[in-house]
């Protein structure tokens, strides 16, 4: 039976050489990505995409998001992203599922490594992306249905599905394909990096 000096000691040591690894681990969830001067907006550095901190209508105040977010189906999320992008004069848009789920997962990281968050948990939830559904169905060419429906049905059995969208829960990194494009939900929008001329 080990003696408390022995477990101690063994305690101790495993302290010691765990400094290093976590330093290494906080440096390593750091290089995934920046803050702009002013904290608002966050940069993935290999990407070079630029985040706001906050969802649509919410404002980051030095600390954290405040406000209400603002909700939208679908085609009101690509409608504001049109309106924001000419009122900013730079392009934004909605980011694909697997963006935001990267964004979620820096998010996550920083967490685990007891670093301030680049999300704040005030703006975290299911968000809309601008990831379209594509559904992939047999079809038999020889089908009277398939002949009256003609093109309708798609190029080699793929369709757009225009009924639901991908959206991703930002607090969870999970990502579902199966929304409803009628339903409200909160929104991230993202732009390339401005480049110095």
């Amino acid at each position: 039976m080990p003696t408390i000096k022995t477990l101690c000691c063994t305690l101790l040591a495993a302290f010691c050489l765990s400094g290093p690894a976590v330093a290494q681990t906080s440096r390593a969830v750091t290089a995934e990505w920046a803050l702009s001067a002013d904290g608002q907006h966050i940069v993935l550095t290999r990407s070079r995409l630029l985040w706001p901190r906050c969802v649509e209508g919410m404002q980051w105040n030095g600390k954290t998001c405040v406000g209400t977010p603002l909700w939208f189906d679908h085609a009101q999320a690509l409608e504001h992203a049109r309106q924001r992008s000419q009122a900013d004069g730079v392009t934004w848009r909605l980011p694909s599922a697997r963006e935001l789920q990267l964004m979620s997962q820096h998010n996550q990281r920083a967490i685990e490594a007891a670093q301030p968050a680049p999300l704040p948990e005030s703006s975290l939830g299911w968000s809309w992306s601008g990831t379209t559904q594509v559904i992939r169905r047999q079809i038999n060419p020889y089908s009277y249905d398939t002949l009256v429906k003609g093109s309708a049905a798609g190029v080699g059995g793929q369709q757009l599905d225009l009924k639901n969208g991908w959206a991703v829960n930002t607090g969870t990194a999970e990502m579902r394909g199966d929304i409803p494009r009628r339903t409200p939900m909160m929104l991230r929008l993202v732009r390339p990096v401005d480049r110095p001329d």
